[in-house]
Parts: C-alpha cells; structure tokens; sequence
C-alpha cells in the first residue's frame, strides 16, 4: 500500500467516523421521545466502513444508519439477530441476512468480523429491558464450554473442528463475551458485572441446532488478555459461568511470538500506519495502544523500565508483542486464571491431533463418536476471509528469535523482559502444571 493511498484510506475513515456521529446522535435525539416500552428501534444500515472489523472495537460509529422504524421487541428473538454490544444505557444487535447462519466459519472465522460486514440493521432497546428480556432465557449451564486462547495457539482451527462435527454451535472472539464491560462509563460492582456477561451468554446461547435446544452444544473462543482484562479475577468469571467447561489453550513463548509477528504486519492498520510513518516509527509512537488499550498503560505504570526498553531497542514490535505477552502470564498469575483450569498445549495438540482432540472432547463434553467429523478442518485454510490467510512464514523472526543462534540482542531483550515480570529465561518449553494435552514421546 503506497504512502498516498495510506494517506487517503486513513482520512476517509476518521471523516466517515466524524459524520456517522453527528449523524446518528442528531437521529437520537430527534426520535427519542417515539420510543414506546413494548418497541425497540431499528435503523438500517446505509454505508458501512472500518478500517479493520477485527482489531477495533464494535460501534455504531462504523455504520451510516437510516431514520428509525419502531418493531415489537420479538425482532430479537430472530435466528439472524445477534448482540453487538452494550453500553451503561443501550443494548445494541446487528441483523444479518436471513439465510445467513453468521457463527460460522465458511463465512468468517472471526464472528465480529461477519457482524460488521453482513450487518443490515442495527437494533437498540435500553439495557434495562434487555436484561429484563433474558431474565426468562434458559441459562444454557453446562451445555457451554470457553476455549481461553492465547493468540496464535491455535483456537481457530479447534473451534472450527467442533463446528464441522455439527453437534456445536461455536463463536470465534465475540466481543459481547470477551469485553462485555468495555463500552460502561460508570464503574460496574462485581454483581453488575455477573449479571451483564450471564445476560450476554444466554442471548447467545437461545438458538439450536435442528431445533434440539437440550441437545445443542455451545462452545466461545475467547483471548484471555481480553478476559482478564474485563473480569481481573477467575473467581468472577466462574461466579458468572458456574457450570460451564472451561480450557486454557496455550504455545511455547518464541513459536507464539514469530507467529504473532508474521501475521501482524498484514493488519489494515498496521500496513497503513506503517506506510505513513515507517512501522519503527509506529511501534515507538506507541499507536499500537488502539488495539490493546489499557494494558499497556497498566504495563508501563508498573514497569517504567519497560517502557524504556521498547523505546531503545533496536526491534521494537517483537519486544513489545513480547511484552504484552509477558505480561498477560502475569496477569493469569496474580488474577488465578490458572488455578485448577485445565489446559491444552498447542504443540502436543498438533503433534498428536487424534489423540488430543480426544482429550478436548471428553473434558468439553461432545460426544466422541462426532470426532472423525470434525478432522476435515485441518484440510482447510482456517482463517479464509481475513488479513491472516495472507501471512508468510516469517524466517527473519524464526532465525532471530532462536536462542542458541539467533539475534543476541533481541534475545537479550527478550531475557530483560523475562526478567522485569519474574518469568524464567529462554530456552526451556513452557508447560504448565495442570495441562492435560499429552506430548508426543520421542522414541
């Protein structure tokens, strides 16, 4: 992408952002007062644009909405309707074609990718009624299962081997579920907080599968940066899902780091900041904040010293991506995300697919028999449709990030950065205590 291109691309979005929110403010408050308790609002979709669906947050900003229409709230009992986000006021769904079954990955592997651009409505009733509406849903109990992933570990292909068994309904990264609280400006009390994300789980959770509701399995991959950083704590996620089955999905640091790195640079933002002001220059302006948002900061009030070693080294993107990853291990830790959740490593998992997957089955509960369903999706290019079906296989980062033979001063770097989060050098793979997956045995 040339520099003029980048240039325009980038304008053109933060214009289009302005208008679409004078827009839509100046149709709230015109059609306030219309808004009877038995209707929600509906507001077309006429121009959609996002710099990057995957990366940023959901909002109403990316949409240009036509003049609103009032419907009865049975609108979002719809198969084809589904929960965009919520804030301290509204509860906002996205319709979506009708014939369109939008969790699966044929038509995307990331769900809120498909949310943005399969959007044909935006539907808005105020959070109150919303909760009050799934007060009467059933809570789907152990029915549900989470798969919490670290970036590049692969929970993509996982999720979409459960989906191919057709026994799963699967959502890949919602945001409702994975930063349920992001959009709240009042500060939420932990009840508050079980109950929006238990609201959020079961709205997802009322559609079926050939109209079996007991019988539908519902599984959520989730990142577990994003879910430490909405719940802190594992005790408040389990608080909100009691009886559903939860696996931790995990790689060793460098392979998740080289990984990381190679697909990273084909991000939209990524490439168009870095053809406006050089991607060292980006890394060190710190932009990379709009994706992660308040980790780094939280990072970098605790950590000074990091901060200064982003800005001094000579490879800021892998220390940073590093960094971040450092810490979310120090996030787990001191939240207890690790504490008696079992775990699956992603190169026992890939060494031994039949083996493992049967693991994985038995502690989510799907039937085993499902099983050779599912193994077609490693035939399959598993993120089809996105910016990471163009990566490359990075041998820069491969060879650098090599201990014994790599770039001595990143893995120095790298060291430094085990060492300000109190993490063990490189060198050894990293398996923790309760991981059930099995390595291959090396004869």
């Amino acid at each position: 992408m040339s520099k003029l291109s980048s240039t325009i691309a980038f304008f053109v979005w933060l214009l289009f952002c302005l208008i679409v929110r004078v827009w839509n403010k100046v149709l709230s408050w015109k059609y306030a007062s219309q808004l009877a308790s038995s209707k929600v609002k509906v507001q077309q979709v006429l121009v959609k644009y996002n710099l990057d669906a995957l990366i940023l947050d959901n909002s109403i900003s990316y949409f240009l909405l036509g003049p609103p229409k009032f419907q009865d709230i049975d609108i979002i009992n719809k198969q084809n309707v589904c929960l965009y986000y919520v804030n301290d006021d509204e509860a906002f769904f996205v319709e979506t074609p009708p014939e369109l079954q939008i969790w699966k990955s044929s038509v995307s592997p990331f769900y809120k990718i498909t949310q943005n651009s399969q959007a044909c409505n935006i539907i808005r009733m105020p959070l109150h009624r919303f909760l009050e509406f799934t007060d009467t849903l059933t809570d789907p109990g152990d029915r549900l299962s989470f798969i919490i992933a670290h970036g590049r570990s692969g929970s993509t292909i996982l999720l979409q081997v459960m989906e191919k068994t057709r026994e799963v309904i699967s959502y890949s990264e919602p945001e409702d579920l994975e930063q349920p609280f992001h959009d709240f400006k009042a500060k939420l009390d932990p009840q508050q907080k079980v109950r929006i994300a238990r609201a959020n789980a079961k709205y997802a959770c009322r559609c079926s599968l050939d109209g079996n509701m007991n019988e539908t399995r519902f599984v959520m991959k989730v990142m577990w940066i994003k879910i430490a950083d909405s719940f802190g704590h594992f005790e408040l996620f389990r608080k909100a899902f009691p009886s559903a089955n939860l696996l931790l999905l995990y790689r060793d640091r460098l392979q998740t780091l080289s990984s990381s790195l190679a697909t990273f640079q084909h991000m939209p933002l990524m490439e168009t900041c870095s053809a406006l002001i050089g991607e060292t220059t980006y890394m060190r302006k710190k932009m990379i904040v709009m994706r992660n948002g308040g980790i780094l900061d939280t990072m970098y009030e605790a950590h000074p010293e990091l901060q200064d070693l982003i800005m001094r080294t000579d490879d800021p993107l892998a220390v940073l991506f590093y960094s971040i990853s450092a810490a979310v291990w120090g996030r787990f830790r001191c939240g207890n995300f690790k504490k008696d959740l079992p775990a699956v490593k992603y190169e026992d998992l890939m060494n031994n697919k039949v083996g493992n997957l049967a693991i994985v089955f038995k502690h989510l509960r799907l039937p085993l028999s499902s099983l050779s369903a599912g193994m077609g999706a490693f035939t399959t290019d598993s993120h089809q449709n996105t910016w990471f079906s163009k990566r490359k296989v990075s041998s820069k980062y491969t060879s650098l990030l090599s201990p014994n033979s790599g770039s001595r001063s990143l893995v120095k770097s790298l060291n430094e950065v085990n060492a300000i989060f109190g993490l063990p050098p490189l060198g050894n793979g990293l398996r923790i205590s309760n991981t059930i997956s099995t390595p291959v045995r090396l004869s």
